[in-house]
């Protein structure tokens, strides 16, 4: 019988970090008709996918002041951020730094409130370098659109909720 050597297996750590980001859901109501803010992100991998301004909390700020930040930097807009319809999603991903090698895995924490804008507001969007362009959309076709199943349901409850407040 063989005596097998023993190795020693190097094992990469994964580092763990816990982010939180806060954002909106930009609309305007026409005609009784939700209309969804679309930004269009930039990818590394070329694929393009509609989402909402959204960004990390940076040190001292609230939520709702990190939402209307990135609503600001994201689409240059000042809006009156919607308290009353708060809702968050949690995904883990795993990011590898091809420079030093490093692997980290990422709980996030992503908080969404509602935005309202006025149509008039859509002249005065300025979108920033992380996004190709913007467009508007009728929520029911965003829904549909929408790549991730917590996003479809973030605009399916944003429905509910502005049908009910702002279109009664």
């Amino acid at each position: 019988m063989k005596k097998r050597s023993k190795r020693t297996q190097s094992r990469t750590k994964i580092r763990s970090v816990n982010e939180t980001s806060a954002g909106a859901v930009v609309f305007y109501t026409e005609n009784r008709e939700i209309k969804i803010l679309a930004l269009v992100q930039n990818s590394e991998s070329g694929e393009t996918w509609f989402d909402m301004p959204k960004g990390h909390v940076e040190k001292g700020e609230t939520l709702v002041e990190a939402a209307q930040r990135e609503i600001r930097e994201e689409t240059g807009l000042v809006l009156h951020i919607d308290t009353g319809f708060r809702e968050e999603n949690s995904y883990v991903f795993v990011k590898e730094d091809s420079g030093t090698g490093r692997t980290t895995r990422i709980f996030k924490r992503v908080v969404f409130f509602l935005a309202f804008m006025h149509r008039i507001d859509k002249k005065q969007i300025v979108i920033s370098e992380e996004h190709k362009r913007h467009y508007f959309m009728p929520i029911d076709e965003a829904i549909a659109k929408a790549k991730f199943e917590n996003q479809k349901q973030l605009l399916k409850d944003a429905k509910v909720y502005i049908i009910g407040k702002y279109l009664t």
